[in-house]
């Protein structure tokens, strides 16, 4: 194996599986049963899908610590969601949101284009 195979090789942290089942916790969760603490999520599918308002009613009740379909909140705190496409109707539905279940405590951020998850 030549160096620049093995650096490709172990350019990621390993651990053994073993000893990660031994030191793992029970789950610690900001919505309980849905979205974990220190956790990211991705919501994909097809068109029409309703993702977007999904993701949005989901971020108003972290933003602002009411319950999300019937689940508890944590604690309520920022949430940025960034928009890979569609960006053109997330301020209605924002504005939708705020109309129904009240405003997002300036603890919600839109960025409004994609972003390269590889670019550092």
């Amino acid at each position: 194996m030549t160096t620049e195979n093995l650096q490709e090789r172990n350019r990621f942290l390993m651990i053994d599986a073993d000893a990660a089942a031994a030191a793992c916790k029970p789950p610690s969760y900001i919505v309980h049963g849905i979205l974990e603490t220190d956790a990211h999520g991705t919501a994909f599918g097809g068109s029409g899908g309703f993702k977007t308002f999904w993701c949005m009613r989901l971020a108003h009740s972290i933003a602002t610590g009411k319950p999300f379909m019937g689940r508890s909140v944590r604690r309520p705190g920022l949430v940025v969601i960034i928009c890979g496409e569609g960006a053109g109707g997330i301020s209605r539905r924002a504005k939708a949101l705020i109309n129904k279940h009240g405003p997002f405590k300036e603890n919600l951020k839109i960025i409004p284009t994609g972003v390269d998850i590889s670019d550092a």
